[in-house]
C-alpha cells in the first residue's frame, strides 16, 4: 500500500499544474491525472487482492462503488485537486483498507513534500517510518485547521465555530486537502481539524492515522464515526473535548 501510494504520487508530479480539467459537481473538477491514477490504483490493488471491493472518488456518480460485503479499498487519487490543477503544491494521494465502514489500514502520501503517513489498526501511526503522536501543547500555542465546501449554510456554521476557536488558538488555517487535515493532527502539527462536508475517501486512511497517533475523531454529534459520516471533528486527546464543546454550541 505504501509503495503504491508513493508510485501514484510520483505520477501526479508529472501533471502538476498542467493536467486537463473535467467538470464535476459545482465548483469541483477532476483532472486527467486523477482519472489515470485511480485506474492504476484499482488495477494494482485488485490484482493484489481480487477478493476485496473498491471505492474511488472518480466515478460516473461522484464515486465508483463496488462490492462492500467484506474488506474493500477506498482511494482518493488526488485530494486537493483544485490546488493541484492551479499549481499550488498542496495535495495528497490516499489509500485506505476498510472493513464494514471502519478503516483497518491506510496510507496518505504528500508528493511535493515526500511525506508518507501510514497506519495499521492497533499498530500506531508513522510519518516516513517514524512514529508520530498528536500534540500535547496548549491550544493557545497550537494551530487549528478547518475545511469549507461550497455550501453557504455549512460555511456559516463553521464560521460560528471559528468565532470561538480564533480567540483560543494560536491561529486557524484552511489548507484545502481533507486527507491532510487529519494527518496533520496525527503528526502534532495542528491541534484539531473540523469540516462540515467530507466523503468516505477523505477519511478512509487519514482518520485511522489520526486515531492511531492518539487523537480522537467523531462526527459533529460526537458519535464515533465510520467513513460514511459527513462531518468530522478530529483533535488531539488533550483538545478534543474543548473543540467538541465549541462545535456543539455553534449548532444550537
Amino acid at each position: 500500500m505504501t509503495t503504491l501510494a508513493r508510485q501514484a504520487g510520483k505520477i501526479s508530479l508529472k501533471g502538476f499544474g498542467k493536467s486537463k480539467e473535467h467538470a464535476k459537481a459545482a465548483k469541483d473538477v477532476a483532472t486527467d491525472a486523477d482519472i489515470a491514477i485511480q485506474k492504476l490504483l484499482k488495477e494494482k490493488l485488485s490484482k493484489a487482492h481480487p477478493e476485496y471491493g473498491f471505492l474511488g472518488e472518480e466515478g460516473q456518480t461522484g464515486g465508483e462503488f463496488v462490492d462492500f460485503d467484506d474488506l474493500y479499498w477506498v482511494v482518493d487519487p488526488i485530494d486537493g485537486t483544485l490546488n493541484y490543477s492551479a499549481g499550488l503544491p498542496h495535495y495528497a494521494v490516499s489509500i485506505g483498507l476498510v472493513d464494514d465502514g471502519n478503516p483497518v489500514a491506510g496510507a496518505v502520501y504528500d508528493p511535493t513534500r515526500d511525506e508518507l503517513y501510514s497506519a495499521e489498526k492497533g499498530c500506531g501511526a508513522t510519518l516516513n517510518g517514524q512514529k508520530i503522536s498528536a500534540t500535547k501543547r496548549k491550544l493557545s500555542d497550537s494551530l487549528v485547521e478547518y475545511g469549507l465546501g461550497a455550501d453557504m449554510e455549512q460555511a456559516r456554521e463553521i464560521w460560528t465555530m471559528l468565532e470561538e476557536i480564533i480567540p483560543r488558538a494560536r491561529r486557524v488555517r484552511n489548507f484545502g486537502v481533507n486527507v491532510l487535515g487529519c494527518t496533520y493532527v496525527a503528526a502534532g502539527r495542528t491541534a484539531a481539524y473540523i469540516h462540515h462536508h467530507v466523503k468516505p475517501w477523505d477519511l478512509a486512511a487519514s482518520m485511522l492515522i489520526a486515531t492511531e497517533s492518539g487523537a480522537k475523531a467523531s462526527d459533529f454529534d460526537g458519535n464515533i464515526k465510520n467513513i460514511f459520516a459527513q462531518t468530522i471533528v478530529c483533535a488531539s486527546n488533550k483538545h478534543y473535548d474543548e473543540i467538541m464543546d465549541i462545535v456543539t454550541n455553534a449548532r444550537k
